[in-house]
Protein backbone atom coordinates (compact mmCIF):
# COMPACT_ATOMS: atom_id res chain seq x y z
CA UNK A 1 0.00 0.00 0.00
CA UNK A 2 2.93 2.27 0.88
CA UNK A 3 4.17 1.51 -1.93
CA UNK A 4 1.44 2.11 -4.02
CA UNK A 5 0.88 5.75 -2.50
CA UNK A 6 4.54 6.68 -3.29
CA UNK A 7 4.49 5.59 -6.81
CA UNK A 8 1.02 8.09 -6.74
CA UNK A 9 2.59 10.90 -5.29
CA UNK A 10 5.15 10.91 -7.68
CA UNK A 11 3.44 10.39 -10.50
CA UNK A 12 1.31 13.71 -9.43
CA UNK A 13 4.68 15.31 -8.72
CA UNK A 14 5.69 14.76 -12.27
CA UNK A 15 2.72 15.71 -13.83
CA UNK A 16 3.21 19.04 -11.70
CA UNK A 17 6.50 19.73 -12.87
CA UNK A 18 5.25 18.86 -16.42
CA UNK A 19 2.69 20.97 -16.52
CA UNK A 20 4.91 23.67 -15.15
CA UNK A 21 7.67 22.95 -18.05
CA UNK A 22 4.81 23.46 -20.61
CA UNK A 23 3.92 26.73 -18.99
CA UNK A 24 7.04 28.09 -19.37
CA UNK A 25 7.82 26.95 -23.01
CA UNK A 26 4.37 28.38 -24.17
CA UNK A 27 5.05 31.76 -22.03
CA UNK A 28 8.69 32.00 -23.81
CA UNK A 29 7.06 31.01 -27.67
CA UNK A 30 4.88 33.59 -26.96
CA UNK A 31 7.41 36.11 -26.34
CA UNK A 32 9.71 35.14 -28.96
CA UNK A 33 6.82 35.25 -31.15
CA UNK A 34 6.07 38.82 -30.69
CA UNK A 35 9.38 38.93 -31.13
CA UNK A 36 9.62 37.45 -34.61
CA UNK A 37 6.43 39.00 -35.76
CA UNK A 38 8.83 42.58 -35.79
CA UNK A 39 10.26 43.48 -39.11
CA UNK A 40 13.58 41.91 -39.94
CA UNK A 41 14.60 45.23 -41.58
CA UNK A 42 15.84 48.06 -39.91
CA UNK A 43 14.05 51.86 -39.94
CA UNK A 44 15.18 54.00 -42.60
CA UNK A 45 16.49 50.73 -44.35
CA UNK A 46 14.43 50.54 -47.46
CA UNK A 47 15.95 53.87 -48.18
CA UNK A 48 19.57 53.78 -46.99
CA UNK A 49 20.88 50.06 -47.51
CA UNK A 50 24.51 51.24 -47.86
CA UNK A 51 24.41 52.57 -44.20
CA UNK A 52 23.14 49.57 -42.49
CA UNK A 53 25.99 46.60 -42.80
CA UNK A 54 23.43 43.37 -41.58
CA UNK A 55 20.59 45.29 -44.02
CA UNK A 56 19.72 41.61 -45.96
CA UNK A 57 19.63 44.00 -49.70
CA UNK A 58 20.23 42.28 -52.77
CA UNK A 59 23.99 43.83 -53.42
CA UNK A 60 24.37 44.82 -57.17
CA UNK A 61 26.91 47.18 -56.66
CA UNK A 62 28.94 46.03 -60.09
CA UNK A 63 26.60 46.90 -61.93
CA UNK A 64 24.09 50.02 -62.68
CA UNK A 65 20.39 50.81 -62.16
CA UNK A 66 20.14 50.23 -65.67
CA UNK A 67 21.60 46.88 -65.76
CA UNK A 68 19.28 45.39 -62.90
CA UNK A 69 16.82 46.23 -64.31
CA UNK A 70 17.08 45.26 -67.86
CA UNK A 71 18.17 41.44 -66.70
CA UNK A 72 15.31 40.99 -64.20
CA UNK A 73 12.24 39.96 -66.09
CA UNK A 74 9.93 41.22 -63.46
CA UNK A 75 10.45 44.65 -64.71
CA UNK A 76 9.67 44.58 -68.29
CA UNK A 77 7.33 47.07 -68.68
CA UNK A 78 9.15 49.37 -66.80
CA UNK A 79 12.01 48.83 -68.78
CA UNK A 80 10.32 49.59 -71.97
CA UNK A 81 9.04 52.32 -70.74
CA UNK A 82 11.97 53.92 -69.89
CA UNK A 83 13.85 52.83 -72.80
CA UNK A 84 10.92 54.75 -74.71
CA UNK A 85 11.25 57.80 -72.85
CA UNK A 86 14.76 57.33 -73.47
CA UNK A 87 15.48 57.48 -69.53
CA UNK A 88 17.36 54.32 -69.09
CA UNK A 89 20.66 56.08 -70.25
CA UNK A 90 20.18 58.26 -67.29
CA UNK A 91 20.56 55.35 -65.22
CA UNK A 92 23.66 54.35 -66.65
CA UNK A 93 25.67 57.31 -65.44
CA UNK A 94 28.17 57.10 -63.15
CA UNK A 95 28.18 58.33 -59.40
CA UNK A 96 30.55 61.76 -58.99
CA UNK A 97 33.10 60.47 -55.84
CA UNK A 98 31.88 62.62 -53.95
CA UNK A 99 27.97 61.52 -53.80
CA UNK A 100 27.50 57.47 -54.56
CA UNK A 101 24.39 56.70 -54.67
CA UNK A 102 23.15 59.53 -56.76
CA UNK A 103 19.51 58.40 -57.71
CA UNK A 104 16.73 56.55 -56.38
CA UNK A 105 14.32 54.70 -58.29
CA UNK A 106 10.76 53.39 -57.17
CA UNK A 107 10.38 50.61 -59.97
CA UNK A 108 6.89 49.14 -60.47
CA UNK A 109 6.84 45.47 -61.47
CA UNK A 110 4.85 44.15 -64.45
CA UNK A 111 1.94 43.25 -62.38
CA UNK A 112 1.68 46.71 -61.37
CA UNK A 113 1.85 47.60 -64.97
CA UNK A 114 -1.11 44.99 -65.52
CA UNK A 115 -3.49 46.49 -62.86
CA UNK A 116 -3.62 49.09 -64.16
CA UNK A 117 -7.41 50.48 -65.34
CA UNK A 118 -7.39 51.15 -68.84
CA UNK A 119 -8.14 54.74 -68.96
CA UNK A 120 -4.44 55.34 -67.05
CA UNK A 121 -2.82 53.06 -69.26
CA UNK A 122 -4.01 54.82 -72.20
CA UNK A 123 -2.88 57.52 -70.85
CA UNK A 124 0.41 56.38 -70.25
CA UNK A 125 1.26 55.24 -73.72
CA UNK A 126 1.09 58.90 -74.59
CA UNK A 127 4.43 59.64 -75.15
CA UNK A 128 4.44 63.70 -73.10
CA UNK A 129 2.72 61.54 -70.71
CA UNK A 130 4.56 58.92 -70.23
CA UNK A 131 8.24 60.60 -69.41
CA UNK A 132 6.05 62.44 -66.56
CA UNK A 133 4.92 59.59 -65.26
CA UNK A 134 8.63 57.70 -65.34
CA UNK A 135 10.19 60.73 -63.88
CA UNK A 136 7.80 60.69 -61.06
CA UNK A 137 9.75 57.58 -60.55
CA UNK A 138 12.69 58.95 -59.98
CA UNK A 139 15.07 60.93 -57.54
CA UNK A 140 17.98 62.56 -58.19
CA UNK A 141 20.34 62.16 -54.87
CA UNK A 142 19.89 59.69 -51.94
CA UNK A 143 16.49 59.71 -50.00
CA UNK A 144 17.36 60.82 -46.23
CA UNK A 145 15.98 60.00 -43.31
CA UNK A 146 14.90 63.75 -43.03
CA UNK A 147 12.89 63.24 -46.33
CA UNK A 148 11.32 60.19 -44.83
CA UNK A 149 10.68 61.69 -41.20
CA UNK A 150 9.10 64.92 -43.19
CA UNK A 151 7.20 62.60 -45.36
CA UNK A 152 7.92 63.28 -48.78
CA UNK A 153 10.13 63.68 -51.65
CA UNK A 154 10.77 65.59 -54.50
CA UNK A 155 10.93 63.60 -57.79
CA UNK A 156 12.66 64.39 -60.75
CA UNK A 157 8.79 65.43 -62.22
CA UNK A 158 8.97 68.08 -60.14
CA UNK A 159 6.42 66.74 -58.01
CA UNK A 160 6.84 65.72 -54.43
CA UNK A 161 5.96 61.62 -53.53
CA UNK A 162 4.62 61.02 -50.09
CA UNK A 163 6.46 58.71 -47.77
CA UNK A 164 4.31 57.06 -44.49
CA UNK A 165 5.22 54.09 -42.96
CA UNK A 166 2.82 52.06 -41.24
CA UNK A 167 2.82 50.40 -37.74
CA UNK A 168 3.75 47.61 -38.96
CA UNK A 169 7.12 49.01 -40.25
CA UNK A 170 5.76 48.72 -43.93
CA UNK A 171 6.90 52.00 -45.87
CA UNK A 172 4.49 53.38 -48.68
CA UNK A 173 5.02 55.48 -51.78
CA UNK A 174 1.92 57.45 -52.16
CA UNK A 175 -0.15 54.40 -52.02
CA UNK A 176 2.10 51.87 -53.62
CA UNK A 177 3.73 49.68 -50.80
CA UNK A 178 7.73 49.82 -51.13
CA UNK A 179 9.09 45.77 -50.91
CA UNK A 180 12.31 44.86 -49.07
CA UNK A 181 14.72 44.06 -49.55
CA UNK A 182 15.60 46.62 -52.17
CA UNK A 183 18.59 46.53 -54.52
CA UNK A 184 21.91 48.11 -54.12
CA UNK A 185 23.71 49.13 -57.45
CA UNK A 186 26.99 51.30 -58.37
CA UNK A 187 24.97 54.34 -58.85
CA UNK A 188 21.89 53.96 -56.77
CA UNK A 189 18.92 52.20 -54.93
CA UNK A 190 15.83 50.55 -56.56
CA UNK A 191 13.22 50.07 -54.53
CA UNK A 192 10.79 47.58 -56.26
CA UNK A 193 6.86 48.88 -55.52
CA UNK A 194 3.60 47.30 -57.02
CA UNK A 195 1.63 49.83 -58.18
CA UNK A 196 2.85 52.54 -60.65
CA UNK A 197 3.00 56.02 -59.64
CA UNK A 198 0.70 58.84 -61.23
CA UNK A 199 1.90 63.03 -60.96
CA UNK A 200 -0.90 64.68 -59.22
CA UNK A 201 -1.36 66.91 -62.24
CA UNK A 202 -2.42 63.77 -64.81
Amino acid sequence: MKNKKKNSISTKKKLINLALCLGVISIGFTINSDILAQPLYPRYGLFQPYTKPRYPSRNQTGKTIADVLTKDAKFRNFVDGLEQAKLLEELRKSCPKEQPYCLTIFAPNDEAFNNLPRAVFNKYNQPENRSKILQYHLVQGRITKEDVDSGSKVTMAGHPIQITESSEGIYKLNTANGKHPSILTKNGVIIEIDQVLIPPDL
